[in-house]
């Protein structure tokens, strides 16, 4: 995703940790400006171990895509934790796949699209 503006929402809601991930070194300084606690590169050998640093060994509760890449969704979908929810808001034209298989489901992972959202801003899109 491009951090910014998600990771400011977030907070606003009171999300923690806000880890932001993007290859380019200046998007993650972004990042950080806007709030987020840890900007990641998503090609570094130790990512998926940060992430679980970050958050205690747990994975992520939330992971939003906003790019609609196919490699960002499975990257996303791989540190979620148990009931983890990985929000889309990037469109794509190619399937939705997660590769992940019984991991997903053994950890009660959720796949959310923001095209099918309630109109009420409160909306429960995970559980």
């Amino acid at each position: 995703m491009r951090p910014g503006p998600i990771a400011t929402g977030q907070r606003l809601v009171g999300a923690a940790p806000i880890i932001a991930v993007d290859p380019l070194p200046s998007a993650r300084e972004r990042a950080l400006s806007f709030g987020a606690d840890l900007a990641l590169d998503p090609a570094a050998p130790e990512f998926t171990g940060q992430v679980r640093a970050a958050t205690n060994g747990r994975g992520l509760d939330f992971a939003f895509d906003s790019t609609g890449v196919p490699a960002v969704r499975e990257q996303a979908a791989s540190v979620l934790g148990l009931n983890g929810c990985l929000i889309l808001v990037g469109i794509t034209h190619t399937p939705l796949t997660i590769s992940e298989g019984l991991t997903s489901n053994y950890l009660s992972k959720q796949v959310r699209d923001t095209t099918v959202a309630s109109p009420s801003p409160s909306a429960n899109w995970c559980n």
